[in-house]
Parts: structure tokens; sequence; C-alpha cells
């Protein structure tokens, strides 16, 4: 062992150039591993947290069967103008509490309850709707229905006593901010007009859920306090939405989860943009194993008088083998160690604001230890492997056969 790691030492003096430049093969090919690998997967994931956010809001009611006709008469003082709805579909009242329980299934982030009525102006006859929110609420409210920056005009809700107008009703009866829209006998001032644009619930006025609660109760016949006719829900993620959406269903039995099909393409680029990036970590892998063993076989070859004057001074094939393997070895792990080194190191001085748009900042510097790992293995395994089929080949050259004048 001893004489094999002397004629190890001794070999690297007297060859530096072979000896750098397979150092520095393996040094490059690593941290280009090592520094692409960690770009692509932190793109993987900047990308990713958009489209886990992508389509990941719907709205779970109770949908009134066409043949309750009793339950909108007990209700309602003009059932055959005016009801709870969802968008288009005429819907029960649900206890206000099951949001609380929404909220608590597995896959639900939020859960918010919403009034939608279909009003009828007495003395317009005009027909529009009729939404009430919870102002302190932004992360259900605000995904699913309307949110602070769909404000065009004015102010956001702050408190009761103000309304919403979506612009296209806005537009349609020639209201603006700072005027007054009458509800039941209420007037509002309009606060703002705002445009939701594509969101699983709309409304023409929007209203702090009291004052809903308040001037949709007028037109009952029953007490409206502590019930919804819509729970605005946010799924965790897109990848868990359609079991979230099964769980609500269970939940509010026959119930029904309207969303927009825009979270299932989000899945399917989830999954095409994680296997492209370790598909092209692996290709970049097998390079490396593959330079590994071109550069210790050629090594090899160059070496043939070399591993024949060691076997004629009494080496036995065991030691050739092990000088092969260590020098082998001890160039790819150490190019390998330093090429991850100098990958990070890429990966940390990149332009980040160039390639990603954002500004470099702490908390976007993400570390993979796992390509590390991989840059390492790779180097080691391939130096390793190339080690064993280079000494295999040297094993297999005769003693004088490789003496013999070229």
């Amino acid at each position: 062992m001893n004489d094999s790691l002397t004629c190890l030492l001794r070999e690297f003096s007297r060859n530096r150039t072979r000896a750098v430049s397979n150092f520095l093969g393996y040094f490059l090919v690593v941290s280009m591993m090592v520094g692409i690998g960690h770009l692509l997967l932190f793109s993987r994931d900047v990308e990713g947290e958009i489209l886990q956010r992508t389509g990941v809001h719907f709205m779970g009611f109770v949908p009134l069967k066409s043949d309750d006709t009793k339950y909108l008469s007990d209700l309602l003082l003009d059932p055959d103008n005016e009801g709870f709805a969802a968008n288009s579909v005429v819907s029960r009242l649900v206890p206000i509490d099951y949001a609380e329980k929404i909220k608590n299934l597995p896959g639900v982030k939020d859960s918010s309850p919403f009034l939608l009525f279909r009003y009828r102006n007495p003395i317009s006859g005009f027909m529009y709707n009729i939404g009430g929110f919870d102002l302190a609420n932004q992360s259900a409210v605000g995904n699913t229905c309307c949110a602070k920056s769909d404000v065009i005009s004015g102010e956001y809700l702050k408190a009761s006593g103000s309304a919403m107008l979506e612009i296209g009703f806005a537009m349609s009866h020639g209201l603006k901010t700072g005027m007054k829209v009458t509800i039941s006998g209420e007037e509002f001032p309009i606060a703002a007009i705002v445009d939701p644009g594509i969101r699983p619930v709309k409304a023409d006025i929007y209203l702090a859920y009291e004052d809903a609660e308040r001037v949709i109760g007028k037109r009952l016949k029953q007490p409206l306090k502590g019930s919804a006719n819509i729970f605005l829900i946010e799924a965790k993620s897109s990848t868990v939405q359609l079991q979230a959406i099964e769980d609500v269903k269970k939940l509010l039995d026959g119930s029904v989860g309207t969303t927009y099909s825009c979270f299932k393409p989000a899945i399917k680029a989830l999954g095409i943009n994680s296997n492209s990036v370790w598909l092209l970590i692996l290709l970049i892998g097998g390079g490396t194993f593959l330079f590994s063993l071109k550069s210790q076989i050629s090594s090899v070859i160059e070496r043939q008088r070399d591993f024949g004057i060691l076997k004629a001074i009494g080496w036995s094939d065991r030691n050739v083998m092990i000088q092969v393997i260590l020098e082998s070895s001890i160039t790819s792990f150490s190019g390998g160690f330093f090429g991850c080194i100098a990958g990070l190191l890429m990966y940390y001085f990149a332009p980040f604001e160039t390639i990603f748009g954002m500004r470099k900042i702490s908390e976007f510097i993400i570390y993979y230890p796992s390509i590390v790992f991989a840059g390492i293995f790779f180097s080691s395994a391939g130096g390793i492997s190339a080690g064993l089929i280079a000494g295999y080949i040297s094993l297999r050259q005769s003693t004088v056969a490789a003496l013999r004048p070229v």
C-alpha cells in the first residue's frame, strides 16, 4: 500500500500536466452541474410556487332542488324575482359556522362566508346581485371575490356603511364614487368602483357582511342572522384542490364546489417542470461519469510501459490495481469537491434580477444539498468505476508486451 502511495505521488509530480488536466476536467464538469442544477431547481421552485397558487380558489354552496318551491315561498317576500343564488344557481342558506369547519379541512387554507342575493329594485324594476363579505378577510375574499387590487376608482371598503360597485354595473347605471346607491330603503355612499376580472364569485354591489345581512333581511320572511349561501374557499395548493373540493362536498351534504379549471394545467406543468430539471441533471451526471471513464482509460493506455516496469520489479497485479484506483479516486474526488464549491459560488453570484426578474435577497437564496451530493457522487463514482475498468485493462496486458519497444 505504501509503495502504491509513493508511486502515486511520484506520478502526480512527474506528470503534472496530465494530473492538472484530469483535475480541471472534473472541476469544470461538476461546477457546471452544481451551478446550473441549483439555478434550474431554484427556477422550478419559483415557478412552482406560482403554479401551486394558480386556480386554487373556489366556492362551495348547496343548490336548491327544482321541486323545493315551499322553501322559497316560506323564505322570500318575492320568490318569483328574488332569491339567494350562487351565480346563476338558486342556493340554500347554511349556518355560518361551517366556514370554520371548512377552514379546518386538510386541503383548505382559508374559508369565508358570503351572501349573494338576487335583488329587484322596487322602483325601477332592475335586477342585480348584492354581495356581502367579511371585510377582515383578505385571503379567501380577495382571491375568490374581490381584492384591493381590483379597485379602479375610490378606496376599498374599510368599514360598514359604504358600497363598492362592479364596473359594468356602475357604467350601465351612470354611477360613480361619491354618489349613493339605495338598497331596501337604505342609502350607501359609493366608496369604490372595482373590476374583479375572472373570479369564481361576482356581484354587482359589494357590501360589508353585516350591511348585506340587514338589507337582504328586509326582503325575507325569516331572520337571516348567522347564515350564508356561499363559502369562499382557498385551497392550500393546486395539487390538493380536487381533494379539497371533495371534502367540502362531504361536509356540506349535497353541495357543489365551483371553480375554474386553470389549476389542472398548473398541476401538469409542475410535474413536467420538475421531471425536466432532474432529467437534465442526470444527463450532466452521466456526462461526468463518461468523462471520468475516458480520462482514466486514456491515462492507463499511455502508461502501459510504466505498469510493465512495475510488474517486472515485483509489483503484484493487486498493487497495480490499487494504484490505478487511488489515482483515479483522488483526482475525481478532489476535482468534484472543489467543483461543488465553484458551482455554489457561481449560483450565489448569479445575476438573479436578469435571470429571474427579482433582486437577490437572503430569503431567495435556497441551497439544494441533493445537487451537491449528486455532484460529488457522480464524480467519485465515475472516478472509481473508471479506475476499476482501467485497472482491469492494465492487468490484461502482459509484462512482456508492455515492455516491448513500440
